[in-house]
Order: C-alpha cells, then sequence, then structure tokens
C-alpha cells in the first residue's frame, strides 16, 4: 500500500506518495508445529546425524535455524553445544554416553516458535581405529639421518609419523626396534621424540631386539648401549609395562590386546613353552575370552625372508584360544598372510592372520628369494604403517603409504 497527501494553500496544491509498504498479509499467523523435529542417523561418534526440522504450519515462507545441545542418558539437562547450529552433526568423543537432540527454531513475519526433537540413543564410541609399524628411527649418529630429513631410501621416520599426527588414531602399536642402534636416551631424544614422539600419549610399545642391544660400541662407535633396555623403558615408562617383562595386554573397544617381548631372540626373556612369559599369556588368554584377540610382539613367526621359531609357543596358545590377528616387524618390509595354523597350515576358518610391517622408515629389505606358505601380498620399496580398524567382530586392514610413495593392500577379516 502507498498512501498519497494532497497538500494545497491559496497559490494552489501538490501530491506526494509514500513508499510502498510490503504486501499486506491476512492476518499473519505466526509458526505452529504439526510435525515434531527428529534426528535421522546413527548415534555413534564420527557417524553424521541429520536434524529434520518437522512440519510447521503458519504464514510463509518460514525459515529454520537449528542448534544441537547434548544432553544427559535420558535427553534431559541440554546444554547447546558451541558451534553445532547447522542441518548435520558429527558426535564427537566429549558426545559419548551422552543424548542429543536438535532444536528448531521456525521464523516467519508472524513471529517465531522453538521445539526440540526426542532424544537420541546414548551416543556410542567409534569402533577403535589403530596403526601399527615397526623398525622406525635411525639413529642420529647415522650418515643419512641428514637432521632427521633422511635420503631417499634411509630414516623416514619423520614421513612415517606424520601419516599419524591429525590422524584420529585410538591408539599406535609401535612393533619394536622404534629406535637404532640401541636406543639410547639421547637417541631418542634427537630422532624418535620429534618424529614418533607426537603420538606417545597414544603409544603402546612392544621392545625389540635393539631395544635390547647392550654391547659397546654400537654400530657408529659410540659407548651408549645399556643392558635390560633401560633407556626404551625410560622412554615409554609405563606406557610399555613392567620393565622386568615387558609384556601386558590391554582392551581396545571390544577387542583384547596382548603385548608380548621377543627381546634379542628371546635371550633376555624367554618365549619358550612353560616360561613365566609364556605362561602368563595362558593365563591372560583364558582370563579375556574375548570375540576378537589381537597379539604383538617383535621377531615374526612367519616370513618369507627371515622367519623365528621362537615364538612356537605364543603361536600354539594364540591358536588354541581363538586369537585373530598377529602383528610383528623386525624384517624391513610389508608382507601380509592368510589365516594359518602354528605349522603353516591354511586355516581359513580357525586359523591367524598375521601381517609383517617393518617399514616405520629406518631401512628396507629384500621379501626373500622363496615366497613362505600362505604368503598373500609383500612390498620391499614402501615405508608406510598398517592401519586397523577394529569392529565388534570383525577387522578391516590398509597399508598406508607415506607421502609420495604408492602401494596398496586393504581388506577385511572376521573374528572366531
Amino acid at each position: 500500500m502507498r498512501v498519497a497527501v494532497t497538500g494545497g494553500n491559496t497559490v494552489g496544491s501538490s501530491t506526494a506518495t509514500s513508499a510502498a509498504t510490503s504486501v499486506v498479509t491476512a492476518n499473519a499467523q505466526p509458526p505452529a508445529n504439526v510435525v515434531r523435529p527428529s534426528v535421522n542417523g546413527t548415534a555413534q561418534q564420527g557417524q553424521t546425524l541429520t536434524g529434520d526440522p518437522g512440519t510447521w504450519s503458519g504464514t510463509q515462507p518460514i525459515t529454520y535455524a537449528y542448534q544441537w545441545r547434548r544432553c544427559d542418558s535420558r535427553g534431559a539437562s541440554c546444554v547447546d553445544i558451541t558451534g553445532a547450529t547447522a542441518t548435520t552433526y558429527v558426535p564427537t568423543a566429549s558426545d559419548v554416553g551422552h543424548g542429543l537432540r536438535v532444536f528448531v527454531t521456525a521464523s516467519n513475519i508472524g513471529g517465531s516458535a522453538t521445539l526440540g526433537s526426542l532424544p537420541t540413543a546414548a551416543v556410542t564410541a567409534s569402533d577403535p581405529v589403530i596403526a601399527a609399524v615397526g623398525d622406525t628411527a635411525c639413529d642420529p649418529h647415522d650418515p643419512y639421518f641428514n637432521g632427521g630429513l633422511g635420503s631417499s631410501t634411509y630414516c623416514h621416520q619423520k614421513y612415517t609419523s606424520d601419516l599419524l599426527v591429525n590422524g584420529d588414531y585410538n591408539a599406535v602399536l609401535p612393533l619394536g626396534d622404534m629406535q637404532y642402534d640401541c636406543s639410547p636416551a639421547s637417541a631418542f631424544a634427537a630422532s624418535y621424540d620429534p618424529t614418533w614422539g607426537r603420538v606417545k600419549s597414544i603409544s603402546r610399545p612392544a621392545p625389540g631386539n635393539h631395544e635390547y642391544k647392550s654391547t659397546n660400541p654400537d654400530l657408529y662407535g659410540y659407548n651408549l648401549c645399556k643392558p635390560n633396555a633401560q633407556d626404551y623403558y625410560g622412554y615409554f615408562g609405563t606406557s610399555a609395562g613392567d620393565p622386568t617383562k615387558g609384556y601386558y595386554s590391554y582392551d581396545l573397544g571390544s577387542w583384547h590386546v596382548i603385548v608380548l617381548n621377543t627381546t634379542r631372540g628371546c635371550s633376555v626373556i624367554s618365549c619358550a613353552a612353560g616360561s613365566a612369559q609364556e605362561q602368563w599369556l595362558k593365563a591372560d588368554l583364558a582370563a579375556h575370552p574375548a570375540a576378537c584377540t589381537l597379539a604383538y610382539w617383535h621377531e615374526p613367526r612367519f616370513s618369507s625372508k627371515t622367519p623365528s621359531t621362537k615364538s612356537d609357543a605364543f603361536w600354539k596358545d594364540l591358536y588354541a584360544a581363538g586369537a585373530d590377528v598377529v602383528l610383528n616387524a623386525h624384517v624391513h618390509n610389508y608382507e601380509r598372510f592368510a589365516p594359518q595354523d602354528p605349522l603353516a597350515g591354511a586355516d581359513p576358518a580357525r586359523g591367524i592372520r598375521e601381517f609383517v610391517v617393518g617399514t616405520g622408515g629406518r631401512s628396507h629389505e629384500s621379501s626373500g628369494t622363496t615366497v613362505a606358505a600362505n604368503s598373500e601380498a609383500r612390498n620391499s620399496t614402501v615405508f608406510g604403517i598398517l592401519k586397523l580398524t577394529l569392529h565388534a567382530s570383525s577387522y578391516d586392514w590398509q597399508f598406508v603409504p607415506q607421502a609420495g610413495q604408492s602401494y596398496v593392500d586393504a581388506g577385511s577379516g572376521v573374528c572366531h
């Protein structure tokens, strides 16, 4: 509408017209909810939830604004989640155990109204994602160390560790020989800590033979080696278990995880049947009859290059208990085996799948001249890590190469 005003006097008159008003509506009706807002998707950490505004009556057009709120498990005592004002929301670790609601504010010319959805189920934690690798950081006296930048084929600890930083891993499993030549504290400080130390807080290591190397001088002529992996345990602290043992276990999601210690060919701490370590393994397996079990240590039982029978007893106990995955390093390459029994017999129903992941960055070695039974994948030229996603009754694996290199090996397996 416009209004025209005419003014007049003895001389004459003139008319001026106002600007137009907005479109006249007939008794503008504010928004009123007809169908309540809702949340679509799975309430799990890392999974996208989508807010549906529901249905509203009232004068059109109606616009919608969103605010996600974190509530207790019953959907009460809700508080705004800072910045969560889009139609979608991805739950984080802070949301685990809480219900989530989306509150929708509908607005039009007649006013506004706000209504929340019913709460989601309590948010569950995401399936754990872990990274594993061994044979990692060069000694700072190594001629290829190059201030930590390495060469084209040696000392790539920086580049493999870059794969983990901000990678949203739940745990990192260092598989032994993390720091060459004999893991002195000074080398940890100069080589491992600036690179792989960036994920130290989530690392659960297994020691290798170089951690237990104690003969001086070391490979580079320095008298820095100490007995019983002293500086390894000093660096990792309680995350490495009891320093008189080096073997321990923990749970990760629904999986039971076992760390064993092959020292230097099991010469410092025995791995033999009947040894304290092997008896502990039996007892730990009996006490944790999980649907899915993963074990890791340094020296592999099976390898196309350097197999070791020292861990025979470990394999027999794990196989008898229905374990699923074994991770090793020591051999500086990558190799994946089909599920097999302790005698290298193919066993797709109850066998254990072994991965050798010695690609942490120190160097490479060949895959051997004779391919071992049940070996399914091998690579001896690419540095990288093994990524495992641990589901409730299965697992996914993926070899992740360092930036600029290429190698693909990925797949899935089921627990026994």
